[in-house]
């Protein structure tokens, strides 16, 4: 399986590995520092509606039990607005050691933790719900402890980061796979992502999240692909005309700590992280639900023209995109097969417990 070697690993190949776990231990138990860094807005306005960014909410469910598990002995400090960099710039930082934690969306995981792309599978979760009982299921817990154990982050939360993403672009109304062809889509810097749009015929372009409002705006793209309340955060309405709900892929952001951070705290502060990520977890999931439909709204009135497929338009894209993403996948060897099968299994059982098979 690959991996990465990180700085904490050469500074262990150079013998002070004991030495710097040491301090980290002593560190987390004497100040109690914990800076989560993060690109977001703690706040977007939707007209007269200002909301709370699924990414705070969950930081500031984070903020309020940790500190009250642990009566203060962990303190959150929150760095959101990019601050402290881009997403590959903040993941950088957490396993450098100069910060704790960072709010990524997932897929800005993958050059870290291949097996991550799993989640991309277009058209793979019927409704939000069956992601949570499986991320929160047997199945995540052993997913996220390897991938600790494999690149050194540690997810303790992840939740819906606006709902599910879908095609807008400035070029024509997306209603089929071939209405796609031609149109340059923004993606996030992810193989996984860029591979859906182009078993769709569309042409990836992977750029910045930061970068992205002036780049549809000169027309380096002609479209994106994000949830509603993540259209309206960027300001990205007033730069796209077209917006197609196809929800091909759950819009997912995490919790990622230091592994070697979280491992120096002692087992009862341990427990107490662990429970702060799940609350944090429930926080960012309903939040997103609720600025959906308000982001929903907002747009329409806007004059974004939605368009919302039906059942079978949406089965000529999963079934167009799915096998091929699949295929890749299977096909690339930085990605372990047992994860997509067992993933695929853990959904499968999640349908039926719902009712949905």
């Amino acid at each position: 399986m690959a991996s990465r070697v990180r700085p904490p690993v050469l500074m262990g190949l150079l013998g002070v590995a004991a030495l710097t776990a040491t301090l980290c231990s002593v560190e987390t138990d004497t100040s109690g520092n914990f800076i989560i860094a993060f690109t977001d807005a703690p706040r977007w306005t939707a007209g007269s509606e200002k909301l709370i960014h699924t990414t705070a909410a969950a930081v500031y469910a984070f903020q309020n039990t940790v500190s009250t598990l642990t009566g203060d002995a962990i303190q959150v400090d929150f760095k959101h607005s990019g601050v402290l960099g881009g997403q590959q710039e903040t993941i950088e930082q957490v396993l450098a050691g100069s910060i704790q934690a960072t709010a990524p969306a997932l897929p800005a995981l993958a050059s870290y933790y291949p097996n991550i792309q799993i989640f991309s599978v277009p058209y793979l979760w019927k409704n939000p719900a069956i992601a949570w009982e499986v991320l929160d299921g047997p199945f995540g817990q052993d997913f996220f402890d390897e991938m600790a154990e494999n690149c050194g982050l540690r997810l303790i939360a992840v939740f819906d980061n606006g709902g599910y993403r879908s095609f807008s672009n400035n070029v024509r109304p997306i209603r089929k796979p071939a209405d796609l062809a031609g149109i340059k889509i923004r993606t996030i810097e992810s193989p996984a992502e860029m591979k859906i749009v182009e078993a769709l015929g569309g042409s990836p372009t992977p750029i910045a999240w930061m970068e992205l409002y002036s780049s549809l705006q000169t027309g380096v793209v002609d479209g994106q692909e994000n949830s509603p309340a993540t259209i309206i955060g960027g300001s990205l309405h007033e730069v796209q005309e077209y917006y197609t709900l196809d929800q091909h892929t759950l819009s997912l952001a995490a919790f990622a700590v230091s592994e070697s951070w979280f491992q120096g705290l002692s087992p009862e502060l341990k427990v107490h992280v662990r429970i702060a990520g799940k609350i944090a977890s429930v926080a960012g999931r309903g939040t997103a639900w609720t600025n959906n439909q308000l982001a929903l709204d907002f747009l329409a009135e806007r004059g974004m023209k939605l368009y919302v497929p039906s059942g079978q338009e949406r089965e000529a894209f999963r079934s167009q995109a799915q096998p091929i993403v699949l295929d890749w996948m299977r096909a690339n060897p930085a990605i372990d097969n047992k994860w997509i099968d067992r993933l695929l299994a853990a959904v499968q059982e999640a349908e039926k417990r719902q009712g949905l098979r």
